[in-house]
């Protein structure tokens, strides 16, 4: 069984993938594996080729203007985000065939946004409110805090994730994270009767 994991910025969902990994469940990191594709050849050519040379000094890719091209209009947001999704996907199949297991869960912000729910067989969603989140942002990078505030312009809002999930995790802080994930894997043995 998939589980694609999703949130917002700064909702948690890292850190509940981390739980799930120290529990013996292999978690799929997409935009990790999504950055490593940046220096892969044939991502290099392609970037340049459908996008602009502009966005590598060489063959190194210069974050600075991809952040610069990405976030300048949803277009762009979407045409690159396509690109690298392309090349994604045939690593995520991969990573499933190398890892073997009961449950495989796909840590993604943009899990609906890329299409990449169609692709899983449960969607987990950690939801935070919007206020939460922003002060987690201020304390993990005061100085960058508008291009985080800017990112999440760029994803679904927390509140049409929660609704689109087939369970959601509560991570306001007050409520402990564990017995919510033990309730979750409970609802998945029973999904998969």
């Amino acid at each position: 069984m998939i589980v694609g994991l999703t949130g917002s910025i700064a909702s948690g969902k890292s850190f509940v993938a981390k739980m799930f990994e120290k529990m013996g469940y292999p978690v799929f990191y997409a935009d990790d594996e999504a950055k490593k594709l940046y220096y892969d050849n044939d991502v290099i050519r392609d970037l340049k080729s459908t996008i602009s040379e502009d966005l590598y000094k060489g063959n190194i890719p210069d974050f600075g203007k991809i952040s610069e091209f990405v976030f300048s209009c949803r277009e762009n947001n979407k045409l690159l985000s396509d690109r690298l999704l392309a090349h994604l996907y045939p690593v995520l199949l991969k990573w499933i065939a190398d890892n073997p297991s009961d449950i495989n869960i796909v840590e993604a912000a943009v899990l609906y946004e890329s299409g990449w729910d169609k692709y899983v067989d449960v969607v987990l969603c950690v939801y935070c409110d919007e206020k939460i989140r922003i002060e987690r942002i201020k304390k993990r990078n005061i100085n960058n805090t508008a291009n985080y505030i800017d990112r999440i312009k760029y994803q679904l809002p927390d509140e049409v994730k929660r609704e689109k999930a087939d369970y959601v995790i509560d991570n306001d802080g007050v409520k402990p994270l564990l017995p919510q994930i033990v309730e979750f894997l409970k609802f998945v043995e029973k999904w998969k009767e």
